[in-house]
């Protein structure tokens, strides 16, 4: 049915209803076509500003898109279209990774899933990749919305900003290059620091800066250049036949190749590789070189880079102050690394660069300028001073800080400062110096050398001088006081003294060593005379004959004299014992009732001898002298019968051994642990000037002592390589400590047996040999009455011919050492060689260790030190033949 048709029945159906009824339908209809007539205005609206809205969103000068939950592009405006290089409608459904570098696309995933989690808004900076490949930086801003099928979707607004991106990036690497320009250290490190980034930075394959040095450029740090190039392409001067340096009509030297023009000047900005600023670049140098001339070059180059096949070149001039301070070259094989913007960045980095250099240059010129002048002012010179008459200072120079430890300003605030820190005991002669400062007592002014002590408590030498000073007028404005710190030449000086002493002490100990063998022997010859015919008087005596008894005490006193001078010496090191392993401790207990024998009555003995003790190696002969020289030294030391006497043995770090008063003097231990012997008094104590004489023999502070108790325990404990230390002070008593080395060797577990000599038939023929001719009569006596029969010589030569003629009854020899023309050791040898069984004792007044300390083969039976006793004598002979029976 056709409409018209259709139309005409609803219109006859429509009169055919009652007219309440048609009248309300009537109603209806134009109430409908109202509403359809305001629909179809505000559709038409609605497509204005659907049209208005399209306009807006494209012609926005950011890039717009709109991205759903998995990434796909749904919508997006013109200015994205053309940031990205691609057609509008082609960007919709493809995904927004694709045009996001790979190295922010774990960024933008991270926001992504952030602004779809969260809901919150996301800004960032990424880089996206337009068609193409070129890549741009962006920032982005994203917020979450809904789409048309109510479903989330994004809205991405992007603007590039690779512009700002570029200046951060030239700001951060002029802020990076200006601190490496700036950094401490010479010049030379910080440049190249500067070369290897600016390498780095631009991605060239060699870097080079040059530096005006004198009237030339050469290289001052290269990266990446051959050795050879650059020693070949290092000087740019050009010089004559003659050899004499090439100069311009405006007397400039002349600089030869490309880099010389940029360096000069010479360039034509109209060429397309010069710029407007005098730089050179080109990203074709073959090209270039084929294609320009000499002429539009500006001069004839040498053409090194293109022949090392360096295409993209580029030589930046470094302006600083209307002058070019040098030059950035940048090098590399690949053609077309450069544009005119990168070009453009270099020229900006070349002149801040220069500015920074040359800033640098000055501070080093200044700094050198500085310190030749500080050298000067403060080294070159004493500390030098202006004193007004009132005292205070006018001048104090810097050195001042030097010489004492104080500043300027400390001198200037406290005028007698100088006066504050003189070393105390200096300071009588320093104010006495001064006070003859005056000019009336100019005269007497011979300078003075004081000490002084710094802030931090150091003691420096200071010599000092002093001249009045007069104003124009002639009146005395004062005084100039100079002082010159002489610390090291005064140390210099004692240690040549105590070098100079040292020294002395040793001639000294030397001397006295050798002239104390020469007594002892001499003496003790006199002493065996003595002994000897003392013995035989009183073997003739009666027992109860008075004349024995005196006979008796004489012969005593002549032992007690022999004993003197073997403590002699001992005390000269020249008696050693036989050493092996003791307990310090026991042999002390041991002894303990023989030194409270010894003590003062009223005196109290304390000790502190826990065992086991240490073990040293030692003989107990020596220790107990030691123990009876230093009680007997601690008994002397006290007055008072209530005083108290302390023993004690302990082990002892070598650390914990006292280096003030400590004798021998250099002695150093070489052990980390030592036995230690102690001997305490609270008597009178020592003065600081006996601490020097106390081990000297024959020096006693009382008129009792021998003076020779404490130089023989010097001697023993150092014959052991130990030290004594002394710790005393006047009224306080004293503390005398004895350090031995610990014996490396365990305690016998028993003694050993000292074999019985058995009695032998005393006869046969005996050649007693002996220069002294009292001592060889009492000598042949003694052995006369021991029932031999003699046999004299007075040398040893005379004892050879002797020997060689009564050899086969000749039972054994007894032989003095110190002889002339032949001593006993050497006529010793020769007996040997006629009789290799002569058996021979010899006697001296020397120690042993002083006669055997030669290099002979042949030895002695026994050694008979002089003076002996006949009973000693009998043993002795006895020994020696049972030793080679």
């Amino acid at each position: 049915m056709s409409p018209d048709i259709q139309s005409e029945r609803i219109l006859g159906d429509i009169e055919s209803l009652p007219a309440g009824s048609r009248q309300e339908l009537h109603q209806y209809k134009e109430q409908i076509e109202r509403i359809n007539d305001e629909l179809q205005r505000r559709q038409e609206q609605l497509k204005a500003e659907q049209t208005r809205y399209f306009d807006f969103y494209n012609a926005v000068p950011i890039g717009c898109l709109t991205v759903n939950e998995k990434g796909m592009i749904v919508q997006a405006n013109l200015h994205a279209a053309c940031m990205l290089n691609v057609p509008n409608d082609t960007l919709i459904n493809l995904s927004i990774p694709r045009f996001i570098h790979e190295d922010d696309i774990d960024t933008y995933n991270q926001y992504h899933q952030q602004l779809f989690s969260s809901g919150k808004p996301q800004a960032f900076e990424l880089q996206m990749v337009k068609a193409g490949k070129t890549v741009a930086w962006v920032q982005v801003h994203a917020s979450l919305s809904c789409g048309a099928q109510r479903e989330r979707v994004c809205h991405v607004f992007f603007s590039d900003i690779s512009g700002r991106k570029k200046v951060e990036e030239e700001r951060e690497l002029m802020a990076r290059l200006l601190t490496q320009i700036n950094a401490t250290g010479d010049l030379r490190t910080c440049i190249s620091e500067l070369t290897a980034s600016l390498q780095s930075w631009s991605d060239c394959e060699a870097v080079g800066i040059r530096l005006r040095d004198g009237e030339d450029y050469p290289y001052y740090e290269t990266r990446g250049f051959p050795l050879s190039f650059v020693e070949a392409e290092s000087v740019l001067c050009l010089y004559g036949p003659d050899g004499a340096l090439q100069r311009d009509f405006t007397g400039n030297p002349v600089l030869d190749c490309m880099c010389g023009n940029v360096l000069s000047g010479r360039f034509d900005a109209s060429q397309p590789f010069f710029t407007a600023r005098g730089s050179f670049w080109s990203n074709n140098t073959s090209a270039l070189l084929a294609k320009s001339t000499e002429s539009d070059r500006q001069a004839c180059t040498r053409n090194r880079c293109n022949s090392e096949g360096y295409e993209s070149v580029a030589l930046i001039p470094m302006h600083s102050d209307n002058r070019v301070l040098g030059l950035l070259q940048f090098n590399d094989r690949c053609p077309g690394r450069f544009t005119l913007e990168l070009i453009q960045h270099f020229e900006r980095i070349a002149d801040t660069l220069a500015l920074a250099i040359s800033r640098r240059q000055a501070e080093d010129q200044l700094r050198k300028s500085e310190e030749k002048y500080r050298t000067v002012a403060e080294f070159t010179y004493a500390m030098e001073t202006w004193q007004a008459p009132d005292g205070t200072y006018k001048y104090v120079s810097p050195s001042c800080k030097r010489v004492t430890g104080y500043t300027v300003e400390a001198f200037l605030q406290d005028p007698e400062l100088m006066e504050h820190i003189v070393y105390p005991e200096d300071r009588e002669k320093l104010l006495e110096h001064l006070s003859i400062s005056h000019p009336q007592n100019a005269h007497d002014n011979k300078g003075l050398d004081f000490r002084i002590l710094t802030p931090d408590d150091e003691v420096r030498w200071l010599s000092h001088s002093c001249t009045p000073v007069y104003d124009t007028h002639g009146q005395w404005a004062g005084r100039r006081g100079s002082f010159r710190e002489i610390t090291r030449s005064k140390r210099s000086e004692e240690d040549r003294l105590k070098q100079t002493e040292k020294k002395r002490q040793i001639q000294k100990t030397t001397s006295l060593q050798r002239m104390g063998g020469a007594i002892a022997h001499h003496f003790n010859n006199k002493l065996q005379v003595v002994m000897g015919y003392l013995e035989l008087a009183i073997e003739h005596l009666p027992e109860q004959d008075v004349a024995r008894y005196n006979l008796t005490s004489a012969l005593d006193a002549a032992v007690r004299a022999a004993e003197v001078s073997r403590l002699m010496l001992t005390y000269l090191g020249q008696v050693n014992s036989k050493r092996e392993p003791h307990d310090l401790t026991l042999i002390c207990r041991e002894f303990l009732p023989t030194l409270k024998n010894r003590l003062h009555r009223g005196l109290k003995l304390e000790t502190d001898l826990q065992g086991p003790g240490p073990v040293i190696s030692t003989s107990s002969e020596e220790i107990r002298q030691i123990l009876l020289n230093t009680m007997a030294n601690a008994c002397e030391a006290t007055t008072d019968e209530h005083d108290c006497i302390g023993l004690r043995v302990t082990t002892s770090f070598a650390t914990g051994i006292g280096s003030h008063h400590r004798f021998p003097r250099d002695w150093q231990p070489t052990d980390t642990s030592y036995a230690c012997l102690e001997v305490r008094d609270n008597g009178c104590g020592l003065s600081e000037s006996e601490f020097e004489e106390i081990f000297d023999p024959f020096y006693s502070t009382k008129f009792a002592g021998r003076g020779l108790g404490l130089p023989v325990v010097k001697g023993i404990v150092k014959a052991h390589g130990g030290v004594v230390t002394v710790e005393s002070s006047p009224g306080l008593g004293s503390t005398f400590r004895c350090y031995f080395p610990l014996s490396q060797k365990c305690l016998p577990s028993h003694p050993e047996a000292v074999p019985s000599i058995p009695e032998r038939r005393q006869e046969g023929t005996v050649l007693v040999i002996e220069d002294d001719k009292v001592v060889l009569e009492i000598t042949s006596t003694l052995l006369s009455n021991l029932g031999y029969t003699i046999l004299t010589a007075t040398d040893g030569i005379e004892a050879i011919e002797i020997f060689q003629q009564h050899k086969n009854k000749i039972q054994f020899v007894i032989s003095d050492f110190a002889m002339p023309r032949l001593n006993g050791l050497e006529a010793l040898q020769k007996l040997r060689e006629i009789s290799p069984d002569i058996k021979v004792i010899l006697v001296s007044g020397y120690s042993e260790d002083h006669v055997m300390s030669g290099n002979f083969r042949e030895r002695p039976q026994f050694f008979l030190k002089k003076p002996y006793s006949s009973q000693a004598l009998k043993e002795a002979i006895a020994f020696a033949l049972e030793e080679s029976a």
